[in-house]
């Protein structure tokens, strides 16, 4: 990350890093104010036109809450450019104690907002918990603004 500092701050950039709520993540993809505009009205943000879109989002230990699934899709949807190579990989335990959140609860929540989901990787020795690898698309049928581009996400993602 820190290697990549100079880049971030680029609107050039063709890598970036976002860390934090998933609500300030959407905030970063979308245009200024879309995102207070909902939660004033107490509703979900309308889909960005004009949004930052890429063809391959990585996460790691991201659906351990069951409460943010449904967030936590909607920024994978909307970071995802549009095209058949943009995907996005996301990795995690198959069960999150305590907490509630699952692989099985953060693929119902990407089929919700139109994502296509597969297991890759899984591993599942006997003595510790499952872990999984899960690469996300946009349904064949529709998708939401941006471009792709294709690149490297085309051999990642096929």
């Amino acid at each position: 990350v820190l290697a990549n500092e100079d880049c971030f701050a680029s609107d050039e950039c063709r890598v970036r890093y976002l860390a934090g709520s998933w609500e300030a993540a959407l905030a970063e993809l979308r245009p200024a104010g879309a995102i207070s505009a909902a939660v004033a009205q107490d509703a979900a943000p309308e889909p960005a036109i004009h949004r930052r879109a890429y063809d391959l989002v990585l996460g790691s230990e991201l659906w351990y809450a069951e409460r943010s699934m449904r967030t936590l899709a909607t920024l994978v949807s909307e970071a995802l450019a549009d095209g058949s190579t943009a995907c996005a990989l996301i990795a995690g335990k198959a069960h999150y104690f305590g907490v509630g959140g699952s692989a099985r609860g953060f693929e119902a929540a990407a089929r919700a907002e139109g994502l296509e989901h597969e297991v890759v990787w899984r591993k599942a020795d006997g003595a510790s918990n499952v872990r999984e690898i899960i690469r996300l698309r946009r349904r064949r049928d529709g998708g939401r603004g941006g471009s792709s581009n294709g690149g490297a996400a085309a051999s990642i993602c096929s």
